[in-house]
Parts: structure tokens; C-alpha cells; sequence
């Protein structure tokens, strides 16, 4: 009695760990500020970590759940990095202006390109995923002529490979 008196308690922790994983998800939708947003997402990824030990050795079924959850969670997680990233390319590019700083500007938008393309992979709607991937071709036609006028064959060829990867992939999108 006492074993299962203390897997029943573990389990009714587990139960509630993922309960409050689930509230902290939905609180996202009333962030105010992307550092809140952040908040709630690293509290709803620890109360998983807390939960998925228990469910692994006591509730298989429910560890395959809380697992897709997590999944869910690090998803947002790496979206809201990508987001920041994005912003933080868009304020760099406000600082390397191309006349003083070209190689870093073209630099910059390439990887601003890069982003941009991450981004369009976890887009839901094609239309969604045609507009970023058109951002990183914008970023890629700012970047390719930079590369050329200062004699940087390899960041050239690697952004005239990626501008066909995304062109294509942006005609199937729209598709």
C-alpha cells in the first residue's frame, strides 16, 4: 500500500506539472512583451522537465503525451528565437549602413536571408511561407551584388546557391 500510495502521489505531481506547462502556453497569448513571452515558455519547458521523469517510469502513455508537449514547447521556443534573431539582423542593419560598412551589411543580410528561411519552415500557411522566403530572396538580392563588387567569391557563391534554393522554394509555396 505504501508503494502505491507514493507512485499515485508522484504521478498526481506529474499530472499537475503538465497541467501547469499547459497554463503557462496559454498565457502567451497575453504577453505583452516578448521578454514575458519568453518567461512563460521556459516556465511551461521547466514544469515538463519536471513531469516527463515520472510519466517515463510510471505512465508510458502519459510520457508519450507530456513528450509531444515538450516538442510543441521547444518549437515555440526556437520560433520566438528565430523572431528575436530577425529583429536583431534588422537593427544591425540600421548600424553596418552599406557605404561604410558593405561586407558586414552584405554579411548581415545574408544571414538575415538564413533566418528568414528558418522562419518559412515552421510557417503554417503557404502564403505565410511565400512572404518570408520573399524577404530572404530580398535580403539575397541586397547581399549577392556587395559580395561581387568586393571580390568575396565564396560568401557570392554561397548566397547565388541559397538565392536558387529559395526561389524555388518560394515558387512551390505559391503553388
Amino acid at each position: 500500500m505504501k508503494v502505491y500510495d507514493q507512485e499515485e502521489k508522484r504521478l498526481d505531481a506529474a499530472r499537475t506539472y503538465l497541467k501547469l506547462a499547459e497554463l503557462w502556453r496559454e498565457r502567451i497569448a497575453f504577453a505583452q512583451e516578448g521578454e514575458e513571452r519568453a518567461r512563460f515558455l521556459d516556465e511551461a519547458q521547466r514544469s515538463i522537465e519536471q513531469a516527463l521523469p515520472i510519466f517515463r517510469e510510471l505512465a508510458p502513455t502519459s510520457y508519450q503525451e507530456t513528450q509531444h508537449v515538450r516538442s510543441t514547447i521547444e518549437r515555440e521556443i526556437h520560433l520566438k528565437d528565430l523572431e528575436e534573431a530577425i529583429v536583431s539582423c534588422k537593427a544591425l542593419l540600421k548600424v553596418y549602413r552599406q557605404k561604410d560598412r558593405p561586407l558586414d551589411w552584405a554579411r548581415t543580410h545574408f544571414k538575415l536571408a538564413h533566418l528568414y528561411r528558418d522562419r518559412s519552415t515552421s510557417a503554417q500557411q503557404a502564403e505565410e511561407r511565400a512572404s518570408l522566403l520573399g524577404k530572404a530572396l530580398q535580403s539575397l538580392e541586397h547581399a549577392l551584388p556587395v559580395f561581387r563588387e568586393h571580390n568575396a567569391p565564396a560568401s557570392y557563391y554561397e548566397a547565388q546557391g541559397m538565392h536558387a534554393d529559395v526561389t524555388a522554394a518560394r515558387e512551390e509555396a505559391l503553388r
